[in-house]
């Protein structure tokens, strides 16, 4: 139910907001050295291209598809000098929270999914872990 209402949302919100559909990331490499989910998607570690368009957030590894999930603009007060994946950890469990740019204060993040707020309820808080992007 709330997937679908997920989905609904981002179609409605991707429709009727057109600076949503104007919302772009050029692709980027990372190299990620933890096992994390995307959602309830069981991501391996390794070395992935990401790339964000029209409030979707796509990943690639080795030129493959690998997951796919609906974003939500974010903003910061400061910009990092350095592209960064940000991910919620709690104890061994990561998952996938934001995604910015260098020197853009604008960036996407995941909403949590069930299996993120159940994992969060149960750890009682997260910690933040970035992976830091390397230049195209």
């Amino acid at each position: 139910m709330y997937k679908k209402l997920a989905i609904l949302t981002g179609l409605f919100a991707a429709t009727v907001c057109p600076s949503l559909l104007a919302q772009q990331m050029e692709p980027m490499r990372v190299s990620i050295p933890f096992d994390f989910r995307i959602g309830a998607e069981n991501v391996p570690a390794g070395n992935y291209e990401i790339q964000a368009s029209n409030g979707i957030l796509m990943f690639r590894h080795e030129g493959r598809f690998v997951a796919l999930t609906l974003t939500i603009p974010a903003s910061r007060f400061n910009a990092p000098t350095t592209g960064l994946v940000q991910f919620h950890r709690y104890g061994n469990d990561y998952f996938l929270a934001s995604i910015w740019t260098p020197y853009n204060n604008s960036g996407v993040a995941v909403p949590e999914s069930k299996q993120e707020k159940e994992v969060a309820r149960l750890a009682g808080g997260a910690l933040v872990q970035t992976a830091a992007v390397h230049a195209k």
